[in-house]
């Protein structure tokens, strides 16, 4: 066997978990059956056999040799060192490119005597957390927390304690903040799968789901999917009469770490994910929805107007799968579509003449008679000279003024509404109370906090809404 070896360190000082002297000999004959079962290809590398060789043991320090050449000879030598000593290794610090370094190692040293403190916080931190503690930090996520708060609520737990100093420095009863975002990270694979393939997950908790009012179902093609939510309270919406008069329909995909597309149906009757906002994407949800619940407007096929902003795909999906409904445009999206353009320099619309132009485009949008659009609109055209991008701008999009006019929806039933703010209230509602403001971890972690948290504050709304109401009655 040659003298050189190639691995991590010059010499490996390893202490072993077990106390007992004896316990620490009985890895001599250990050793050897392992390099037995080395050179009999029992256990095998998948490039070539590794051997060991005991060298010397006295004064209780072992001395092996093995032909470590890579870095996966080093991490088999590791597994089988533990599998037949019955230890644990605790690694507190790795090079970040290992396979750069390269050492001639002629011995590994085992020691029975630890190489560093055991009784100071310093050690005593390095303690992996106990099972209990495990499972403390496991409810602590089932309520909702974070790995930080999660963190700073458990230290505030142990302060409580008598003599809590001990205690905090304990690794076992208090770990450190990478073991419990690692806590965490086990916590998030089990409840909510993996971040690229999270709808396997959501299968397996559609029965719980169902069990607790919420429907949730899921449709797979080649190239789209879509998940569609359904709380209780949203089932007992889509059966009010208002729901066949007038829904808005927003999207936001802002909302999880994969960008999905969350679309609010507001009242809210229902809540769809999908990936992306392209128009075939649209209409694949839209139609999930019509196929799962085909009566959701008021018990009737569709309903007579949807408002939203102009989103074209979004558009053209719900005229494709209800093309018996009217369509409106949310006012204030049309107001801010036009001063954007307004503002944009590339349209050279100079700064002093932005607001009245903008006047005159208000007009003709909150005309309410055949008389007041006719004069707004003559107006308009006499700019064409001064502002001739402006006017062109204005005659395509007039070509549209039965979507955004106010004169063309006087006699629709709409409530008072020329807005989608109850779908832009939903967006904001889920966005700052539901996800607190940051991003879920997948769609499982959205519809997880949909199906509690959205529910339960729908619940609180309501129940707050009753007792003004029956204050005043």
């Amino acid at each position: 066997m040659s003298n050189k070896f190639v691995g991590y360190v010059d010499e490996l000082e390893q202490v072993l978990v077990d106390d007992e002297l004896e316990e620490f000999l009985t890895f001599t004959p250990k050793l050897t059956t392992v390099k037995n079962q080395l050179k009999t290809n029992e256990i095998n590398n998948s490039n070539r056999d590794l051997r060991c060789e005991l060298v010397d043991i006295k004064n209780n320090i072992a001395v092996i040799r093995c032909n470590l050449n890579t870095a996966d000879d080093v991490e088999i030598f590791f597994d089988l060192f533990k599998e037949k000593s019955a230890t644990n290794w605790i690694i507190q610090g790795q090079l970040k490119y290992p396979e750069k370094i390269l050492h001639y190692v002629e011995k590994i040293t085992l020691m029975i005597k630890h190489n560093h403190t055991i009784n100071t916080s310093g050690s005593l931190k390095y303690l992996r957390i106990h099972s209990e503690t495990e499972q403390t930090f496991m409810q602590y996520f089932n309520d909702g927390m974070g790995p930080n708060e999660a963190y700073r609520f458990h230290e505030n737990q142990i302060m409580k304690n008598k003599s809590p100093l001990k205690l905090l420095a304990n690794g076992s009863i208090n770990p450190i903040k990478n073991t419990v975002y690692h806590v965490h990270n086990v916590w998030r694979n089990l409840n909510f799968g993996s971040i690229d393939a999270p709808l396997e997950k959501l299968k397996e908790k559609i029965d719980l789901y169902d069990s607790q009012g919420i429907s949730v179902n899921i449709l797979e093609e080649k190239s789209n999917w879509v998940v569609l939510v359904s709380t209780s309270i949203m089932k007992r919406a889509q059966m009010l009469s208002s729901s066949k008069e007038l829904i808005f329909c927003d999207s936001s995909s802002s909302c999880d770490t994969l960008e999905t597309t969350i679309t609010i149906l507001a009242v809210p009757i229902a809540l769809l994910l999908h990936p992306g906002q392209s128009a075939e994407s649209y209409k694949t949800a839209f139609g999930f929805l019509k196929l799962i619940y085909p009566k959701c407007f008021g018990n009737i096929d569709a309903p007579y107007v949807f408002m939203t902003d102009d989103s074209a795909a979004e558009k053209q999906a719900l005229h494709e799968v209800w093309p018996t409904s009217k369509q409106l445009l949310c006012h204030f999206h049309v107001g801010q579509k036009e001063w954007r353009w307004l503002t944009d320099s590339k349209n050279q619309i100079v700064q002093d003449k932005r607001q009245s132009l903008m006047e005159f485009f208000k007009k003709v949008m909150y005309a309410d008679n055949e008389k007041n659009l006719e004069e707004a609109v003559l107006d308009i055209k006499k700019l064409s000279n001064d502002f001739p991008k402006f006017v062109k701008r204005f005659e395509f999009f007039y070509k549209r003024r039965t979507q955004w006019v106010q004169l063309y929806r006087l006699n629709i039933l709409t409530g008072g509404n020329n807005t989608n703010n109850y779908a832009e209230a939903s967006i904001r509602v889920l966005k700052e109370i539901v996800l607190c403001r940051t991003k879920a971890y997948n769609v499982v972690a959205l519809v997880e906090s949909v199906s509690k948290v959205w529910e339960e504050y729908f619940t609180y709304l309501l129940i707050k809404l009753s007792f003004v109401y029956t204050f005043i009655l």
